[in-house]
C-alpha cells in the first residue's frame, strides 16, 4: 500500500507538472530591486500618550497628536504635556454631525496650518467611508479654518496626509489602495493625477515628506507576521529604498521631528493599548 501511494503521487506530479508557488502569485516583500536597509532606533521616545490612535506631527515648537475624535497640542517636554485640545474637531465642517474619524496629520511649514483627513466610517464591513475631506486647523488654538472635499478622487479611507510646499502638493494615503498615492494642489485644493508606486506594500499607515524631499510611506510587506517597513520614494513614484522598522506592533502615524529624525507612532496592538512615538535615525545621518 505504501509503495502504491508513492507511485500515485509521483504520477500525479508528472502529469500536473510544477505548480506556481504562492510567492509567485502575490508580492511578499518590497519591490524587486529595491535596496533594503534597517534604520537605527534612537534613545528618544514619547511617554505613553494614549489614547492617541491616529497620528502625530511637530512644528519644532510643539507636538500635535490625533486620536479618532480629538486633536491634542503638546509641549516638547519629557511628559509631552497637553497645552490645548480640540474635542469637537468636526464642528464647522460640511456634514460635521455625520463625521466620526480623523487620520494622521501634518503641518505646512510655510503657513503653520495643520492638515488631516476626516470622514464618516460606516459600521459593518464593505461599507465605504462617506463625506471624505481634508480639514485645516490653526495650530494656535486648534480652531477649524476650512476643508477640502476629496470624496471624488478615489482616496477612500484616507488615513494620512503629508504637506509638500516645495512641490505645491498635498499627498494622501488611502486604505483602499496599495499601488497609488493621491495628490492635491496645496495652493488650490485641486485634484492631481495619483502617482503609482510599485507593488509589494500594503496597509499604508503613514506618509511624510523627509528633509531630503523624498516621500516616506509606512506600511507592511510580506504575509502572515508582516514586516513593518517604510518605503522611500521619489515624487514620481520611483522607489529609492526600503527601511525595515524594528517594530512588531501597529504603525499608526509617521512624521519627521525638527532634528530630522523619523518618528513612528507605535500603537502596540490596538486603540486602547499604550501609544508611543518612537524615533529613528535615518541611514547616513
Amino acid at each position: 500500500m505504501k509503495l502504491s501511494k508513492v507511485l500515485c503521487l509521483f504520477l500525479a506530479a508528472a502529469v500536473l507538472g510544477p505548480q506556481p508557488s504562492l510567492a509567485r502569485q502575490r508580492p511578499l516583500g518590497p519591490p524587486k530591486g529595491a535596496d533594503v536597509d534597517r534604520i537605527v532606533r534612537s534613545d528618544r521616545e514619547s511617554p505613553n500618550i494614549a489614547p492617541t490612535h491616529q497620528g502625530w506631527c511637530g512644528d519644532g515648537r510643539f507636538y500635535y497628536t490625533v486620536h479618532t475624535r480629538r486633536i491634542d497640542k503638546r509641549r516638547r517636554d519629557a511628559d509631552w504635556s497637553i497645552v490645548s485640545q480640540n474635542t469637537k474637531p468636526f464642528a464647522g465642517l460640511p456634514n460635521g454631525r455625520e463625521l466620526n474619524h480623523l487620520g494622521d496629520c501634518d503641518i505646512d511649514p510655510v503657513t503653520g496650518l495643520l492638515y488631516l483627513p476626516v470622514e464618516k466610517l460606516a459600521r459593518g464591513t464593505g461599507n465605504p467611508p462617506m463625506y471624505e475631506q481634508i480639514a485645516v486647523y490653526r495650530t494656535s488654538y486648534l480652531s477649524f479654518v476650512r476643508s477640502i472635499d476629496i470624496s471624488g478622487i478615489g482616496a477612500h479611507g484616507a488615513g494620512g496626509v503629508a504637506v509638500d510646499p516645495a512641490a505645491d502638493t498635498l499627498w494622501l494615503i488611502a486604505g483602499g489602495s496599495r499601488t497609488s498615492i493621491f495628490r492635491l494642489r496645496l495652493s488650490s485644493g485641486a485634484a492631481l493625477p495619483p502617482v503609482n508606486i510599485p507593488a509589494g506594500f500594503r496597509q499604508f499607515q503613514g506618509v511624510a515628506v523627509g528633509p531630503d524631499g523624498l516621500l516616506y510611506l509606512a506600511g507592511e510587506s510580506g504575509r502572515g507576521r508582516s514586516r513593518k517597513v517604510v518605503g522611500v520614494f521619489e515624487r514620481n513614484g520611483a522607489v529609492r529604498k526600503v527601511l525595515q522598522l524594528p517594530i512588531d506592533h501597529t504603525i499608526e502615524g509617521l512624521g519627521f521631528d525638527s532634528n530630522g529624525q523619523l518618528g513612528v507612532l507605535d500603537n502596540l496592538s490596538g486603540k486602547n493599548d499604550p501609544s508611543i512615538v518612537r524615533f529613528f535615525t535615518l541611514p547616513g545621518r
